[in-house]
């Protein structure tokens, strides 16, 4: 998920935003078992939480960072823009599919140095930060409710069904 080079980022946006604080959430990153003296009260490793536990961070967060290596979808994403959050995503191709660079969020390589340019940025600038927020926003409504998903499956079923008719 792009842990190692956002904690290496932590680093960076601390020299000029030391009141910077990272929260990670979810399954605890590898780095954080194998080098576990990495200690800093400014980043904090929650591990799994309950999905009240994980909106209320979502709202609480000024920018939600995973700047993954390897995604197949991204449903942490869509969660982040569902609490009206800018993404900081990595800049692979099933990301690039969902995330518009530069409008709902900011596509980055796994540079540290990179990463912390971005959060830098959208510190730097609510009313960007939360332009991207809410383009992210109004594209989950526009492309991932629900509805919409169920609709593009059972088509994506009925065209499969037609062409095995079409072979029999």
């Amino acid at each position: 998920k792009g842990y190692e080079a956002l904690r290496e980022a932590a680093r960076i946006v601390w020299r000029s935003r030391p009141e910077v604080r990272f929260v990670a959430i979810g399954q605890r990153s590898w780095t954080s078992r194998i080098v576990p003296s990495w200690k800093d009260e400014r980043w904090v490793e929650r591990g799994v939480v309950s999905e009240t536990e994980k909106a209320e961070a979502y709202a609480r967060a000024t920018v939600f960072a995973m700047p993954s290596l390897h995604e197949t979808f991204g449903h942490t994403y869509l969660e982040a823009w569902y609490a009206w959050r800018p993404i900081i995503a990595g800049d692979i191709p099933p990301i690039r599919e969902i995330v518009r660079d530069g409008r709902d969020g900011l596509l980055v390589s796994q540079d540290p140095h990179a990463i912390a340019r971005a959060i830098l940025v959208l510190l730097g600038d609510p009313l960007r930060a939360r332009r991207m927020g809410e383009s992210g926003r109004f594209r989950l409504q526009e492309k991932w409710t629900w509805e919409l998903v169920a609709e593009r499956t059972e088509r994506a079923y009925e065209a499969a069904v037609a062409r095995r008719a079409a072979l029999s």
